[in-house]
């Protein structure tokens, strides 16, 4: 929250992915931020350790679960379940107390 005066918009939401053949559902945060070019080098570094952006106004970040290995054959129903579980927990966190902390010029966008 260093850089809330910062953030035009934070998108959250999930999606499916395969990486190194493991399947895995993917929480993402995708945050958008304001005249990037003008932060202090201090700001830059600050976005930089906590979404990679490689020195641009827009920086992400993702957890994966992965519910099924290379070298499994069935799906693992109780990590889908963490992750919905995790992922609705977010939900609330972002849409109570981030978004009452947030400029009310940032946009927040949850995908439920």
């Amino acid at each position: 929250m260093q850089l809330k005066d910062k953030i035009e918009k934070i998108s959250v939401y999930f999606g499916l992915a395969e990486a190194f053949s493991n399947h895995a559902c993917r929480f993402y945060i995708d945050v958008d931020f304001i005249d990037y070019k003008s932060f202090s080098d201090e700001d830059k570094r600050n976005a930089n350790q906590f979404f990679y952006n490689s020195q641009n106004a827009t920086g992400s970040k993702f957890v994966s679960f992965i519910y099924k290995s290379q070298r499994d054959y069935h799906i693992d129903i109780e990590v889908v379940k963490s992750f919905i579980y995790h992922y609705q927990f977010a939900q609330h966190i972002f849409e109570g107390f981030i978004k009452n902390i947030l400029p009310p010029d940032c946009v927040l966008k949850i995908t439920p």
